[in-house]
């Protein structure tokens, strides 16, 4: 009964242990983009990825050769009406994982400095506006619901520049055990919008077959 004891209680201890650990990911972009995954003190590269070398193999591999009766499944035709309801409930299931555990978030680094440039000084200038307006409209909110460290976005315009230029740092850490917690947050206004869209679009390919149908049985003699 000891020896019971004492295994369910490591197992707890390694449960406890793994939900608490920290995890997160660190994006920098410069001359190039790099993207790092944080797992407790190890660091994982993810872009670019680190190429392993490949062992020789003395066979010869045959081209594997398409299966016939594969079928490839269409794209969704998503239309407009739709692509809203999407972009709604992805930012109804952003607001609900906010309000949740946005506090247990962590953005640190958080620096970013943005050039705006082209070669239409009309268009650099509306487009500097737009991307002032919205830096400066979503960052006192986000501010509110996530813990971010020492903030630094800086945001100028060149005329003489080709092109938008992005550099900076950016990183976010929370717990494995938020991770739940964000699925769970996230699943509700994702799965309520996400029923009906399948509904509407199983309907959908069945008109339309009925539709192909009718007219092959017209254009039969």
């Amino acid at each position: 009964m000891t020896v019971l004891w004492c295994i369910l209680g490591a197992i707890v201890l390694l449960l406890i242990i793994a939900l608490t650990l920290r995890v997160g990911i660190t994006v920098t972009m410069a001359e190039s983009l790099t993207v790092t995954a944080h797992i407790g003190p190890k660091t994982i590269p993810l872009y670019p990825a680190v190429k392993k070398r490949e062992k020789p193999s003395k066979k010869k591999e045959k081209p594997a050769a398409a299966s016939p009766g594969k079928k490839t499944r269409p794209k969704p035709d998503l239309t407009s009406q739709e692509i809203r309801e999407a972009i709604r409930a992805a930012w109804q299931a952003i607001e609900r994982v906010l309000r949740r555990i946005g506090r247990r978030i962590r953005i640190a680094p958080c620096e970013m400095s943005i050039v705006v440039g082209g070669p239409q000084p009309d268009r650099v200038a509306e487009l500097y506006g737009q991307v002032s307006g919205a830096v400066w409209t979503v960052m006192p909110r986000l501010e509110q619901l996530i813990h971010i460290r020492q903030p630094y976005i800086h945001i100028d315009v060149d005329f003489n520049a080709p092109a938008v230029n992005v550099e900076g740092r950016l990183g976010a850490y929370l717990r494995v055990g938020d991770l739940f917690a964000i699925a769970f947050a996230a699943a509700v206004p994702l799965l309520k919008w996400y029923i009906p869209f399948r509904r509407h679009q199983k309907m959908r390919q069945k008109a339309a077959a009925c539709t192909v149908q009718s007219a092959a049985q017209i254009t039969q003699p």
